[in-house]
């Protein structure tokens, strides 16, 4: 199913990160190309504009070409790690939405980004790793989830790649309406009867449930709270075509959508069921 968004005039910001730092003489798995010509075109697109989140495709450009065939066993022409960071629209949170290794020139992956409410852009920070890119070529290391290589501040033979695109103007009550059951370290607009709840498995979210800090589920399960075990308990996400949950109600036998679909409502009889559903097709 296919979740329409209204189109909107986008404007794209395209910044190329390479921060500049030494290196230790750690060989790299094959040669260094240092007249690689990095090749960013075409690696993040907008599909749909719209109020509130945007669906874009992440594609991996720049090693490689898909024109040539894509062979998982090539590493001459595939990206070590490629990840993406950006907020969540269902949260309002920044968060790590794709993590791949071995990435071909034939991936591409549509995502949900959220519009930043008081900026009224969305953002997509894409991370590239490959052993082939100058020594030269650093970044920061976000530290977010899966999103990061290592311990440290920087990645070292790495891209990043920034995309900003304009969003729909919003009045306030349509903000209000997008803030709704969403929370953070600052806010609190959690409907009533729940409150916000941090875990490190889900971050910043409202529930109906009991503050539990040993919470620590999978990366494809929800931290859910049964009231009829009384206690937290881990359990898969739906997925693409699945019932789903607007997070607003909890539900005992429908979960919420996995982290990188919408719940979207069919209409306005669902009582808060609708179906999981990947932005942009």
């Amino acid at each position: 199913m296919k979740l329409i968004i209204a189109r909107a005039h986008a404007r794209g910001l395209l910044t190329l990160f390479l921060l500049t730092d030494a290196l230790g003489d750690v060989p790299p798995l094959r040669i260094s190309n240092r007249d690689l010509q990095i090749k960013t075109d075409g690696a993040i697109t907008l599909l749909e504009p719209g109020k509130g989140a945007h669906a874009i495709r992440i594609s991996q450009t720049f090693l490689g070409n898909s024109a040539d065939g894509c062979d998982e066993n090539d590493n001459a022409s595939n990206a070590r790690i490629m990840f993406a960071t950006f907020m969540d629209p269902n949260t309002l949170q920044e968060r790590c939405g794709i993590f791949q290794r071995n990435v071909s020139p034939c991936f591409q992956e549509t995502v949900a980004v959220g519009c930043d409410l008081e900026a009224n852009t969305a953002t997509l920070n894409l991370y590239v790793v490959d052993e082939s890119f100058k020594k030269s070529m650093t970044t920061d290391n976000p530290k977010m989830g899966r999103c990061k290589v290592g311990q440290g501040d920087i990645i070292k033979r790495a891209i990043k790649l920034t995309k900003k695109f304009d969003c729909l103007p919003l009045t306030e009550e349509e903000k209000s309406a997008i803030r709704l059951n969403t929370c953070s370290a600052s806010s609190d607009y959690c409907a009533e009867g729940t409150f916000c709840l941090f875990s490190t498995s889900d971050g910043y979210i409202c529930t109906s449930g009991e503050p539990d800090p040993d919470c620590n589920c999978a990366e494809d399960e929800e931290c859910f709270y049964s009231k009829l075990k009384k206690g937290y308990f881990c359990r898969p996400y739906a997925q693409i075509g699945d019932r789903c949950t607007d997070g607003v109600e909890v539900s005992e036998t429908i979960p919420r959508c996995d982290r990188k679909l919408f719940c979207y409502m069919l209409n306005s009889n669902t009582q808060g069921i609708g179906v999981c559903v990947h932005i942009g097709g």
